[in-house]
Order: structure tokens, then C-alpha cells, then sequence
């Protein structure tokens, strides 16, 4: 936890906290209103292919213009753009004026937003960080992404859509957005642009000509690019319609349905425990007639040795990771 010490880091990091949760509410809010408005697949599909359509189609631009302005100034206008942006589809939620067009095109401009904002976030990190505590912030950052984004965020966003409707999920993620962007305005980091001689166009064309000259890099954006296309696309469009349609339960089921396979490492970790307790040695569970209770920092309570695991574990539903309770 030293980088936290650091105040520019502390700032960055909590922004980012922030903003991610909101991202996993973002998640949740979307497709329950997409599918509010067109209960089809193929409309969900469009919101999300025109978010990656404006990443992809201004990526290498951020990555230029990162180097070449203030990453500071280049954070906070992504971050207030992503604000205007889901701050206007609450609104139109909110007011019932909403339609696809509407979703399609504001996460467009999320995309290219974002863009911007993630270059600049990876390059700003090494500057706000001693070169001693790096590594120790880049576990901060992957353990607040899975967390925020994967499980807290999806959890959240199910209970607020649930009780308030997506439009005010909306411009709750608004104000997430609003909050990173005061955050990093509040550091004290200020950075002179680079100059060079060299134009942003050649600079594009040399990016583009070292992925292409590293077999590595490019097998690895190609591998991913059809990981997305083929498993996580089809999977986050689909899922909100199997829990809606299918299982018939409403956005909070759905929001678990998300959480619930974040949390497999942790049920991991706790069933681990337990079957390392079962084969303990004598050192650690004397014989007294009967087997002392194992205890765990993983496990709030205590169980005898050698006992069974719970039914729990044996009733783990399909869609759980295997490793989840012990699994065999």
C-alpha cells in the first residue's frame, strides 16, 4: 500500500476506483435499457460494437496526442466528455425520449473518449510513482480493476437499476465520471509537452509499421480481437437476455449473475483452505478422541478435520468456474 502514500497516486487511484464502479453499473444500465427499448440481441450488439468502434478508430491518435500534451489535461478531457456523454443518455432515459440512435451514438463517443483517456493513464502512472513502488501500483491498479469492474460494479449497478431504473444509474455513473476528472485535476503533477520535429501523421505510421514488424504483438491483438469477437462479445449480449427472457428475473438477478464468477477465486482460496486442513499433520490437529476444528484466516468459522465440505460445494450451478469449491 506505499504508492497510496504518494498524494498524486492516492488522487489517481481514487478517481480511478470511482469510475470504474461506475463502468460495472454502466454495464448493468445498458442492457436493461436497450433491452427495455428492443428486446432483441442484434440492438445491444450495435451499442456495444459502436463503443468499440470509437476506441479502435482513435487509439493510436490518443497514444500520439498523450505524448505530446499534458496527460493531466488529456485525462480530465476524457473524463468530462464521458460525463456529457452517459449525463445525456440519463436524461433521455429519465425522460422516457431514449432510443437506440441515442445509445449507439453517445457510446461512440465513450469509445473515443476513452480512447484518449487510457493511454494517457498508462503513461501518467510512472511519473506520479517512485521507480521502487511501480510494481506495487500496477497490483494496485489490476486488483481495483477486477474488483470495481468485475464484482462491486455489477453487484451495484443490479441493486440501482432495480430500484431506481437505468436512467438514474445513468447519471449516477455520470457523476463517477465527474468525480475521476476532479480528482486528476487535483494533482499536483504538471508536466511541459514534449516537442518534436517530427508530424503526428509520421508518428501514426511508424506505430503501425512496429506492430506489424513484431509477430509477437500482432498474433496477440489478432488472438484477443477474436476472443472478443467469438466468447466475450456474444456473451455480453447474450447473458442480459437469457436472465431477462429465460430466467425471467430482473436487473439485480443479472447483476449478480455478473458478480457471482468474480468471486470463484475467493471460494477458490476458502476451499483451498479446507482441503489443506483435511491432510494436516499432527502438528496442526492433535488427536484427542476427536478432531480439533481447522481454522482458517479464509473461514470465519471452524470445522473438524476431515469432515466433508458442504453440500454448497456440491451443488455449484453450471456456470460456475470449475475451480470454484473444490471442484474435481
Amino acid at each position: 500500500m506505499r504508492p497510496l502514500r504518494e498524494r498524486d497516486f492516492a488522487l489517481l487511484w481514487t478517481g480511478m476506483t470511482v469510475s470504474l464502479l461506475g463502468d460495472g453499473v454502466f454495464v448493468v444500465a445498458t442492457a436493461w435499457q436497450v433491452y427495455d427499448l428492443d428486446n432483441d440481441p442484434v440492438a445491444l450488439s450495435a451499442v456495444g460494437t459502436a463503443w468499440a468502434l470509437g476506441m479502435v478508430a482513435f487509439l493510436l491518435t490518443g497514444g500520439v496526442v498523450t505524448d505530446r500534451v499534458d496527460r493531466r489535461r488529456v485525462m480530465i478531457a476524457a473524463d468530462l466528455v464521458r460525463t456529457v456523454a452517459v449525463a445525456a443518455i440519463g436524461v433521455l432515459s429519465v425522460t422516457g425520449a431514449i432510443a437506440i440512435w441515442h445509445l449507439v451514438a453517445l457510446s461512440l463517443l465513450m469509445g473515443a473518449a476513452e480512447a484518449f483517456f487510457g493511454p494517457a493513464f498508462g503513461a501518467i502512472v510512472p511519473d506520479v510513482v517512485a521507480r521502487e513502488h511501480l510494481v506495487q501500483a500496477n497490483a494496485l491498479d489490476q486488483l481495483v480493476s477486477q474488483a470495481a469492474t468485475r464484482l462491486a460494479g455489477p453487484a451495484l449497478g443490479g441493486i440501482v437499476v432495480a430500484a431506481v431504473g437505468p436512467g438514474a444509474a445513468f447519471l449516477g455513473d455520470a457523476g463517477t465520471f465527474a468525480v475521476s476528472a476532479a480528482c486528476v485535476a487535483a494533482m499536483g503533477l504538471r508536466m511541459v509537452p514534449v516537442e518534436t520535429a517530427r508530424s503526428a501523421r509520421r508518428e501514426l505510421v511508424e506505430g503501425l509499421r512496429y506492430v506489424r514488424g513484431e509477430p509477437w504483438l500482432w498474433a496477440t491483438l489478432i488472438s484477443a480481437s477474436l476472443s472478443l469477437l467469438f466468447f466475450v462479445g456474444p456473451i455480453e449480449v447474450l447473458l442480459p437476455y437469457v436472465v431477462r427472457n429465460g430466467l425471467h428475473a430482473g436487473a439485480g438477478g443479472y447483476g449478480a449473475v455478473l458478480a457471482r464468477p468474480a468471486s470463484a477465486p475467493w471460494r477458490s482460496r476458502c476451499c483451498s483452505a479446507r482441503r489443506a486442513c483435511r491432510g494436516a499433520t499432527s502438528r496442526s490437529c492433535t488427536s484427542r478422541g476427536a478432531s480439533p476444528p481447522c481454522r482458517s484466516s479464509s473461514m470465519p468459522s471452524a470445522r473438524p478435520c476431515g469432515s466433508s465440505p458442504p453440500s454448497r460445494c456440491s451443488r455449484a450451478r453450471a456456470w460456475r468456474p470449475a475451480a470454484s469449491c473444490g471442484a474435481r
